[in-house]
């Protein structure tokens, strides 16, 4: 009965909202709504838990709190769950085409996937990542900027290493900067 009197109730909002062409049923629209709704729900499970499960697999490089690499790392979601000392890297990504006055330059800002265990969703005006085992500072800056920005850049150079501890991250960033020449439109 609870099932009937909702479907009832969509099918009614649905002849509200939408002109329904007369070949076509308000209950057809329901359905298609429906199968489009439980599509989605099924596909967006997938996605977080293949690469949420993924990316708290990886293993990482962990140090202690003077930056001393500990041997064999350990796996993300233990870094995360534990708030271990670990590498990241993040780089400050000027926007420069070669076609702008000298006095223009610009930041590249990216928007974090809202499946990431850390600030899901929100602008990161420093792009980067967790150095994983074995990787440096230099190798985790270069993938990252390929990974998440989509090139290769000509010059990185590395600024300064730096401590960074809260409650819910404990930290040794790597700071780089670098130069985007292209236009926005090929990353």
């Amino acid at each position: 009965v609870m099932m009937k009197m909702t479907w009832n109730f969509n099918v009614r909002i649905l002849s509200q909202r939408f002109h329904v062409p007369p070949f076509c049923s308000a209950e057809s629209i329901a359905m298609i709504d429906i199968v489009v709704f439980a599509a989605t729900a099924f596909l967006t499970l997938i996605w977080k838990k293949r690469y949420a499960y993924k990316d708290a697999e990886e293993m990482i490089c962990l140090v202690d709190d003077r930056n001393t690499e500990v041997p064999g790392g350990c796996r993300r979601q233990e870094m995360r769950s534990q708030n271990l000392w670990h590498r990241a890297t993040y780089v400050l990504i000027k926007h420069k085409p070669t076609n702008m006055n000298e006095e223009e330059t610009h930041i590249l800002v990216q928007k974090r996937s809202k499946i990431k265990d850390y600030c899901p969703g929100r602008l990161d005006p420093l792009p980067g990542g967790v150095v994983g085992v074995g990787e440096s500072y230099m190798e985790n800056a270069e993938r990252e900027i390929l990974e998440e920005m989509g090139f290769s850049p000509q010059i990185l150079k590395q600024v300064f290493i730096f401590p960074y501890e809260d409650d819910k991250v404990k930290v040794w960033g790597g700071y780089f900067e670098c130069t985007y020449t292209g236009e926005l439109r090929d990353l």
